[in-house]
């Protein structure tokens, strides 16, 4: 069986900002998530999108949502791992209103 072609997706997660208290929970078991998928080479890269810069390291983040390279074989593949993603089963994420844009990335470097 042939290996599927997998794509490069951007993909920008808006979040409910309001609800501080159900990312801070879920955060553990978000990270926990993604952990093979980051192993595996399927999330590339993110982070939490954010309203503003902080000035000083004692403010708090203001996240408006997520952004991140999911490398997969389709949109619906994408879909499928943000529905999957904690924070989406906890309603922090609105997956259905991830914007899901074909991209190539050209930068694989980690921190």
């Amino acid at each position: 069986m042939a290996t599927p072609q997998l794509y490069d997706w951007l993909v920008q997660t808006p979040a409910n900002s309001e609800d501080l208290e159900n990312r801070i929970n879920t955060r553990p078991a978000h990270l926990e998530h993604n952990k093979p998928l980051i192993e595996a080479g399927v999330l590339v890269w993110g982070g939490p999108s954010l309203a503003t810069h902080p000035q000083t390291a004692e403010d708090d983040l203001l996240i408006t949502g997520s952004v991140m390279c999911i490398r997969a074989e389709s949109e619906e593949a994408v879909r499928t791992i943000i529905r999957n993603d904690p924070y989406a089963k906890v309603g922090f994420w609105n997956a259905e209103g991830a914007v899901v844009t074909p991209m190539r990335c050209v930068v694989r470097r980690p921190l």
